[in-house]
């Protein structure tokens, strides 16, 4: 054995003792709907005006019920380049220059922010990594039949979503999304994509290979912010949740909270 696997093999041993202390950083992952209609994922929902009346009401209860968590920090789907923007308008929007906007990590993370005069940290990370060329996980080149049963699925996935935001409050959509039931349910849709092959490439496994280390690295990115003693809340979109949840729990770096349980008993 080489020294240099040896080394490793000590490091993989030795990352629980090492990493872990007595109280760990608290960590609460709250999975959204996107607010802002920027129809940029591969399905999308289209949500309601959230400056309404009513939505506004629905919204500061969501913003009263992640208050009981107290949180130290406040993790957001903003790409790390942009953390002096959002600290600049996070600023306005709390001495009441600028209004929060649609986006879902201002209208909970940037009001509950000021609320508890904390930071919000940009963690998202939206490159392509290893996988340089677009067109290896470009799964509409799948084949044809795979690719309409993969589109089915989603559109059923999406319509059910979007029943529930057409219907229920904030507080119940979260809940929905960030059900245990549902996280398990996302979770499956990867195998499903992963099978997906084009006639040149395995464009399933590659894209879920790329999703994977695109949440490898945000993890990395919320980790390297989270100092001892943090109560970390992170605000993303909720097809996120299980991946980064997974990686909370599984890294041993977090008291990880469960998020069904914990909306059920604050909303």
């Amino acid at each position: 054995m080489s020294r240099k696997l040896a080394a490793l093999l000590v490091l993989l041993g030795l990352t629980g003792p090492c990493l872990g202390q007595e109280h760990k950083p608290a960590f609460l992952f709250v999975g959204s709907y996107h607010m802002n209609n920027h129809n940029r994922d591969m399905f999308n929902l289209k949500a309601s005006d959230v400056t309404s009346p009513a939505r506004q009401k629905q919204m500061l209860e969501v913003v009263h019920a992640l208050e009981a968590f107290a949180p130290t920090k406040i993790m957001i789907e903003r790409d790390v380049a942009d953390q002096a923007e959002i600290t600049a308008q996070l600023q306005d929007t709390c001495s009441g220059k600028r209004p929060e906007t649609k986006e879902e990590y201002e209208q909970i993370g940037f009001r509950l922010a000021c609320r508890l005069k904390i930071p919000v940290v940009a963690v998202n990370y939206n490159e392509l990594g290893p996988i340089a060329d677009s067109k290896k996980i470009d799964l509409s080149t799948a084949n044809p039949k795979d690719w309409q049963e993969v589109q089915k699925l989603g559109e059923s996935d999406n319509q059910r979503q979007q029943q529930v935001e057409a219907t229920r409050s904030v507080g119940d959509i979260l809940k929905y999304l960030n059900s245990d039931e549902k996280t398990r349910e996302i979770a499956s849709r990867y195998y499903v994509l992963a099978k997906l092959e084009s006639p040149t490439e395995r464009v399933g496994a590659n894209w879920v290979e790329y999703w994977y280390g695109r949440n490898l690295t945000i993890f990395n990115n919320i980790v390297k912010n989270t100092a001892p003693g943090d109560r970390v809340l992170v605000i993303y979109g909720s097809g996120h949740g299980y991946i980064l949840r997974r990686m909370a729990e599984e890294s041993g770096f977090y008291d990880v909270v469960n998020t069904q349980a914990y909306l059920d008993q604050h909303l």
